[in-house]
């Protein structure tokens, strides 16, 4: 242990198998790191040589590759109704037809479905 690091007898009995597993799992991680960057190089060059070849879809052991082609960004124009503006010149309008509304939006996250190909003992 470094010799400015002061840890009590105490907290090291209660933390040492927690330290120990947290820094396991850091190694864990870091081993993961290399090899997504390694995957995400590999799926580079196959959706590269895919695209050079004009290739939109294959199978190889049971996993299906797909090239999902881009969607152009869209620019929309729409109306919309100046509320601060409104307010500034009619008040009293705008309070008689404003209320209180409550609005919950089910957001949902990205997420990443990775989907291996079954074992032919499984079926």
């Amino acid at each position: 242990m470094e010799e400015n690091m002061i840890v009590s007898e105490e907290v090291n009995e209660e933390l040492l198998p927690i330290l120990t597993q947290m820094s396991e799992l850091e190694t864990q991680l870091k081993e993961y790191k290399k090899l997504q960057e390694k995957y995400d190089n590999f799926k580079e060059k196959v959706f590269n040589a895919m695209v050079e070849k004009d290739i939109k879809k294959f199978v190889f052991n049971d996993t299906q590759f797909t090239v999902v082609s881009a969607t152009p960004e869209k620019t929309e124009i729409k109306m919309e109704f100046d509320v601060k503006e409104f307010k500034e010149q009619h008040e009293e309008l705008y309070k008689k037809y404003t209320k209180p509304v409550t609005k919950i939006t089910n957001g949902k996250a990205s997420y990443l479905r990775i989907t291996l190909p079954k074992d032919k003992e499984e079926e």
